[in-house]
Parts: C-alpha cells; structure tokens; sequence
C-alpha cells in the first residue's frame, strides 16, 4: 500500500505472518515492512511485527468509514504504536511513524517523543484504492484466530 504525497512517500507492505502456527488469536501477527521519504527526501525503511490481522482487517473498515463518510472515530487504532492514522479533515490524513518505524538515524538522547508526521490527500479514489489494495493483503494473510470464536 503505497501513500504519497508531494515529494514524501510511504508505503507499507506486509511480508508475512511472524508466527507460522498459531494458538490463540493474540498471536496472528503480521511482519510489516514499511519504505518511507519525508519531504526533504530522506529515506529509511524498517521491519516490525506490528500490526494484527484484526487490525488490518480494521484499518480497511475505517478506511471504507472515511470514504463513506460515517466515521465512528477520527483514528485507527492499533495495539502496537508503530502506525498512526487519523482523519485530519475532509480529503486528508495524518499518518505516523513511531518507535520501531521511526527512522534511527534521527533519534536524538534528549528526545521525548520519536514521530514522523505525513499528511497526505484521502480523496475518495484514494481511499477506495488502499481498500482494494488491503483486500489483496488479506487475501493473502487472512485471520487465521479470531478474538471472538470460541
């Protein structure tokens, strides 16, 4: 799932589970990669067990949310604070990268807090675009354990 937005870019690819059996549905995590430029053309990229299947699976909802207009909440939430999506206003979004996602050669000792902030245009082709294109993710990674079956 790539976002760009002038000269910065993100792009966000799931390389697989990080578990290969699991259990319980607490352990259907996802290994992220995440390629990124800010707007002064510094890159970086990384690679997290960050994201749940559930999660995905709830980023794809919300996008649909916004590009529908019914938003419950202005955010997608997800356990792990790699990833921050947040609805900004009408056709833009906030996406932040923290901690594991953020880039180490930046990181300063007397630094609180470790975020990479992108604004970036959410029209609704956009958005129907990171759908389809979450989809195709879960097609390939569907959630194997949900937290409600029994």
């Amino acid at each position: 799932m790539l976002w760009i937005d002038g000269k910065a870019r993100v792009e966000i690819k799931i390389l697989g589970y990080q578990y290969e059996v699991i259990e319980e549905w607490y352990d259907d995590w996802l290994t992220v990669q995440i390629i990124a430029q800010d707007q002064n053309g510094f890159q970086w990229e990384a690679i997290s067990p960050s994201m749940m299947t559930s999660e995905l699976k709830g980023l794809r909802d919300w996008l649909v949310s916004v590009r529908d207009k019914q938003m419950t909440w202005t955010f997608a939430a997800f356990m792990e604070p790699e990833i921050e999506i947040s609805y900004i206003e009408e056709g833009q979004i906030e996406l932040s990268l923290s901690h594991a996602f953020y880039p180490q050669k930046l990181i300063k000792l007397d630094q609180d807090e470790y975020k990479k902030k992108f604004i970036i245009s959410s029209t609704k082709e956009v958005l129907q675009e990171k759908i389809e294109e979450i989809d195709e993710m879960l097609k390939r990674f569907p959630e194997r354990c949900s937290r409600y079956n029994n």
